[in-house]
């Protein structure tokens, strides 16, 4: 139950935006297609870093002999800490003019092959239920009205981080563009911030 109607959310939210882009732009449908391409792209990207974070940050905490945590702290501060050591490792790419998108996707796949033959994809599912249960058990202890004011706010949250950002005059910036110039300049280059407004 609880799984389509988050299901129902995300579709009827994608629905909403997506038709809001509809009726204002009015894009042809090949156009289309290659949109929703490079929307799967992302996301497919975006699950494949989580899951090399994952790996990674779970190697630093064996590496710093914290091994002994719980499944659900090696999840979060796993990951946290892997996707950190995924900055960095971009930071050293643009610093030695090697960022190249072919190069980010080869060091991807290369992670991403390195850490399901080294079983991290069954690491990541026990931990994954690990959370779901003490979730579950957290969860429990709310009365009714609590929970659904609780869901409302973190799906209120999550539905945020989907729409462009109107109160950050540099968000588009700093997350956008200057990658984006990064990338073009194959590192990075003492020039000029290319403000837009």
């Amino acid at each position: 139950m609880k799984r389509s109607i988050a299901v129902v959310s995300i579709l009827l939210w994608t629905g909403i935006i997506l038709g809001t882009f509809y009726v204002v732009q009015k894009p042809g449908l090949l156009r289309t297609f290659s949109g929703l391409v490079d929307t799967l792209w992302t996301l497919v990207t975006a699950a494949l870093l989580l899951f090399n974070a994952y790996g990674l940050g779970t190697r630093i905490l064996f590496w710093l002999r914290q091994e002994s945590m719980d499944e659900t702290d090696r999840l979060l501060l796993g990951t946290g800490i892997g996707l950190g050591a995924l900055g960095l490792l971009g930071l050293a790419f643009s610093a030695i003019q090697f960022a190249r998108a072919p190069v980010f996707f080869l060091v991807l796949i290369g992670l991403t092959i390195f850490f399901v033959f080294r079983k991290d994809l069954g690491k990541l599912r026990t931990d994954l239920s690990a959370f779901a249960s003490r979730w579950n058990l957290s969860f429990s202890q709310y009365n009714l009205f609590t929970k659904v004011i609780l869901v409302l706010l973190l799906l209120s949250s999550f539905l945020l981080t989907l729409v462009p950002q109107f109160e950050a005059f540099d968000a588009l910036l700093y997350h956008l563009a200057q990658p984006a110039r990064v990338l073009q300049d194959g590192g990075l280059q003492p020039v000029d911030v290319p403000h837009f407004w």
